[in-house]
């Protein structure tokens, strides 16, 4: 559930896919399905857990939703770069 961004170090930040889950309307099985399929690519682990960057989750989630029509909600400053 969609609960507001974090304070992360910058838009560069690697994040889990619940972390990433936890301040983007989507759900860490979709972050981890995109991934599987190729979409998105991790940058590194923590732990047993892989890391991708926000901004390249946020972009997805921003390219998949304007291509099914519906309303952007990540905020523009993560898709410019």
């Amino acid at each position: 559930m969609h609960t507001g961004l974090l304070a992360f170090d910058g838009i560069e930040t690697a994040v889990t896919p619940d972390e990433a889950a936890s301040n983007l309307p989507i759900s860490a099985a979709l972050v981890r399905k995109w991934a599987s399929l190729g979409h998105i690519q991790p940058v590194d682990i923590r732990g047993r857990q892989k890391l991708y960057r926000y901004c390249d989750i946020a972009r997805y989630e921003h390219q998949t939703r304007r291509s099914a029509g519906r309303a952007c909600r990540v905020p523009e400053a993560l898709l410019k770069g």
